[in-house]
């Protein structure tokens, strides 16, 4: 083979190999699902998953049942002594439902009942980190929506000092940064949401204390049990790109995404 063609065929393989990366990375848009009145958009992952891309929001399950919706501290403490599922709006209201769907305790999601649509399913804790896996570097960046993300206070490149010389950096001192070269400002939590995911930051209710965090932190139910009290959980942060799975008390509320079996 000659040096020309060597050069020619090495090039084609890296196009290839470029091109079916990038292939699977994509995803596309799915068909979507109506459940209990309401439509949720999903999407289909260059691996063959189709999420949905919005928060579950439904008062019952599958076979037609409700699921109680719960306002008070005392009585979700007493669901989750009991085993009981339980669910509700952020701070109990409505128009954050509209937004960020509803929060379930896990005794709701592994209610034999049926927390997701017929087809469906709430994803196990393997599932989410085949999600997570198949995404790369940078997940949580590309599970966050691109927009309703909080903004959270970092470092960035000194704009005082920024463009100075050499020679005036030896001269003076920045007043601003005092020549760190880094200043306080305000970052950006939004993500690129180049999964499709849409993954918004609803909050948690912490058991029988508070809701917490709405704006800048969102957490997603596994079906997978920890131990007696945890389950498994996957999260992102407004100030972090990551993502991976954690666990949580089984009695606190979080959202739920649904995927197709």
């Amino acid at each position: 083979m000659t040096k020309n063609k060597s050069k020619a065929f090495l090039m084609l393989v890296l196009a290839l190999f470029c091109a079916s990366f990038s292939h699977a990375q994509t995803y596309t848009k799915g068909k979507g699902i109506t459940y209990k009145g309401r439509s949720y958009a999903t999407v289909v992952m260059g691996n063959g998953q189709e999420w949905m891309a919005e928060n579950l929001s439904v008062f019952y399950f599958r076979n037609g049942d409700p699921i109680p919706v719960v306002k008070t501290n005392e009585v979700w403490k007493k669901a989750g002594e009991n085993k009981e599922p339980a669910c509700c709006y952020y701070e109990n209201n409505a128009e954050y439902g509209k937004t960020y769907g509803v929060l379930y305790n896990w005794y709701a999601v592994n209610d034999p009942r049926g927390l997701a649509p017929e087809g469906w399913h709430v994803p196990t804790d393997a599932e989410w980190k085949n999600f997570e896996t198949f995404l790369g570097d940078d997940t949580g960046t590309k599970m966050k929506s691109s927009s309703g993300w909080k903004s959270y206070e970092g470092e960035a490149e000194c704009a005082n000092c920024k463009s100075w010389t050499p020679e005036q950096k030896a001269g003076q001192i920045c007043n601003v940064c005092n020549d760190s070269r880094k200043s306080k400002a305000q970052i950006s939590g939004n993500g690129t949401n180049s999964s499709g995911f849409s993954g918004l930051p609803g909050g948690v209710r912490f058991g029988s204390r508070v809701f917490i965090r709405i704006g800048d932190y969102g957490c997603w139910w596994s079906s997978t049990e920890d131990s007696t009290n945890y389950a498994w959980y996957s999260p992102l942060y407004s100030d972090d790109g990551r993502a991976g799975g954690y666990y949580h008390l089984k009695t606190d509320g979080l959202s739920v995404r649904c995927l197709r079996d």
